[in-house]
């Protein structure tokens, strides 16, 4: 018990010391650029012109192995990645091959959607329009990306399992930057004259409204998790992160500060953006469950946030004078008390656990293996004293009589078989 208890004292002293990896930490320190980072689990992919062109690279930050996804010689940029699978846009049947400036854009653009199954390496195509597919954002099995078909933008839909593909929304007007979790996919359109942000759900195929203004309103850069939507929105003089509940349907302001907020992501409790109150761009992040605003980043050169899963935050860095990506654990700011997320997975929600709650586990484990143990062990040993003691006792009442050899009791006087006697006032046979 005492060596139970020693292991335990242990355990808890080293969980009580800083956790590797617990602060700011690199990811690539390519001389080339590195830049919008994505994060599913454990594999943080990326953009990288390490080869004079675009590609997508990953990185596992368990092994901290880097390795290339896709290296085609034409561009790929806007990865997403869930579970094994990561998608984004390829340029390869475009015309040289090369993403387009907004003055190069024209009808002959041709820029489809592309997955890379993690799990087996292979690489697959998903769009084969000749038109422009882009920004696709992945949840489960369904795809969905900005999609030019019909000479505006409109949002498409494809499921890996049924391999098809299917509208969400078309409409004269134009509809750009997609984004999903769980059935619900939300994007920014113009058919009121004016940004405004719609919904929709790909279960029942309802579309609803989610933010409707009536008038010009400058609303950039969407992202949702479980029933929370952000989003950047200049209304006055600077842009601020607001955010919509699906479920209350109420609306309301993050960010308050005398310079712009940009760039939104959300995971969890946890929103967080680009900041510029400093003079350069930070990291700020804001708990919805504790209402406590905190800073991420402050290297005095410029951040741009990417994406978050789990307590991991990654980002563009530009602080070795090129973008880099570089992350950050924030265990020890979150909240204990996650908000609810619908449509996760089991595998899934393991990755929501924190490293210090996995740690609680394994010693009340430990704890109770140890007890287990050391009970067994206790009832072993009483059971050979009672084993030997039954032996003991069992060969002291095995007596014989020393003139005939039968078996006699010690209690017996004599013998009844040959009559000798047994005891005297000095000797037991």
């Amino acid at each position: 018990m005492r060596r139970i208890f020693g292991s335990l004292i242990v355990t808890l002293l080293l969980w009580s010391l800083p956790m590797e990896g617990s602060s700011e930490f690199p990811i690539t320190l390519d001389p080339s650029s590195q830049y919008d980072p994505q994060i599913y689990g454990d594999i943080v992919v990326w953009v990288d012109q390490r080869n004079g062109n675009r590609d997508i690279y990953g990185y596992n930050l368990v092994t901290k192995e880097e390795f290339p996804i896709t290296v085609d010689t034409g561009d790929q940029l806007w990865p997403a990645i869930y579970g094994d699978i990561v998608v984004w846009t390829d340029y390869r049947d475009s015309p040289g091959g090369k993403y387009p400036t907004e003055l190069e854009r024209s009808s002959s653009e041709n820029d489809n959607i592309y997955g890379y199954d993690l799990t087996t390496e292979e690489e697959f195509q998903i769009t084969s329009d000749p038109s422009s597919q882009d920004h696709p954002q992945i949840y489960g099995d369904i795809v969905v990306w900005e999609d030019r078909r019909n000479g505006n933008g409109d949002i498409y839909g494809y499921n890996l399992v049924t391999k098809e593909e299917f509208p969400i929304i078309v409409d004269s007007n134009d509809q750009c930057n997609p984004q999903i979790y769980g059935d619900v996919v939300i994007w920014i359109e113009w058919r009121n004259g004016n940004p405004d942000i719609y919904g929709y759900s790909v279960t029942s195929g309802n579309e609803f409204q989610i933010a409707i203004h009536s008038d010009w309103i400058n609303i950039f850069e969407l992202a949702i998790y479980g029933d929370t939507i952000v989003w950047a929105e200049k209304r006055d003089d600077n842009f601020h992160i607001y955010s919509y509940n699906l479920s209350t349907e109420e609306e309301f302001q993050i960010t308050r500060g005398e310079n712009s907020e940009r760039y939104p992501a959300i995971y969890g409790d946890i929103v967080f953006w680009t900041d510029h109150r400093n003079g350069n761009s930070d990291i700020y992040g804001y708990n919805l469950f504790t209402k406590e605003e905190f800073q991420i980043t402050s290297d005095p050169s410029s951040q741009t946030p990417g994406a978050m899963y789990g307590d991991i935050v990654v980002w563009t860095d530009f602080r070795n004078g090129n973008d880099d990506i570089y992350g950050y654990n924030l265990s020890a700011i979150r909240s204990p008390t996650p908000s609810p997320t619908p449509y996760s997975t089991p595998s899934s929600t393991l990755f929501h656990l924190s490293v210090e709650l996995y740690i609680i586990l394994a010693v009340v484990a430990a704890v109770i293996v140890g007890i287990f143990v050391q009970k067994k062990r206790v009832k072993q040993k009483t059971r050979k004293k009672v084993e030997k003691a039954q032996v003991k006792k069992a060969k002291s009442e095995l007596l014989t009589c020393p003139l005939c050899k039968n078996e006699v009791q010690e209690n017996w006087n004599s013998c009844p078989y040959c009559g000798v006697r047994l005891k005297d006032d000095t000797q037991i046979y």
